[in-house]
């Protein structure tokens, strides 16, 4: 009998944690889940496969980037192979709308022995533009704040931007939709 009341215990406790897991639809399904942020409605748009063409003050570069929700879609994550420098370059972005913070975040780390980068920042009303603010090391080394710049010139063409407090922009790369 003792056995059988293990079994109910630990069904029930399996129904409860795959309740949270899997976010239903409808206004009141899933009470004290939440759902994704509408920030990710719009970076959405930048799913897929996309060309870059990188200039890194004057350097001209190009790369490719993957893109796509992760998490049920409360993240998304980036993957960007290319050349930096010259040299062979590998970096990974995870993005998503942090509610202890309020704010967009993103996580990047790449291979180009620098720190993590972790910025937070709002998409403007229309969803065509998103602006995070980071701190971080320049490229002598020393710290610095900078501001990346994320805007969907059309559904297939994404430019981004980092400017750093008093030395302008150091980095624009023009996405074009490869599918």
């Amino acid at each position: 009998m003792q056995f059988i009341w293990i079994v109910v215990a630990v069904v029930l406790v399996a129904g409860v944690l795959v309740s949270f897991a899997v976010p239903m639809e409808g206004e009141d399904a899933g009470a004290g889940i939440p759902r994704p942020a509408k920030a990710m409605e719009f970076v959405r748009s930048w799913e897929g496969t996309w060309n870059a063409e990188l200039d890194l003050m004057g350097q001209k570069e190009t790369g490719v980037e993957v893109c796509h929700s992760i998490c049920e879609g409360f993240w998304f994550e980036s993957d960007f192979k290319g050349t930096f420098m010259g040299a062979p370059f590998v970096g990974h972005g995870v993005y998503g709308f942090d509610p202890a913070r309020a704010k967009f975040v993103t996580i990047w780390v790449d291979s180009s022995g620098g720190p993590l980068t972790l910025a937070e920042g709002e998409f403007s009303a229309d969803g065509k533009t998103y602006r995070a603010e980071a701190t971080g090391l320049d490229m002598s080394g020393k710290p610095g704040k900078f501001v990346h710049e994320t805007t969907m010139r059309d559904a297939n063409t994404r430019i981004f931007t980092i400017r750093q407090e008093g030395a302008g922009e150091v980095m624009k790369i023009t996405y074009r939709r490869a599918n």
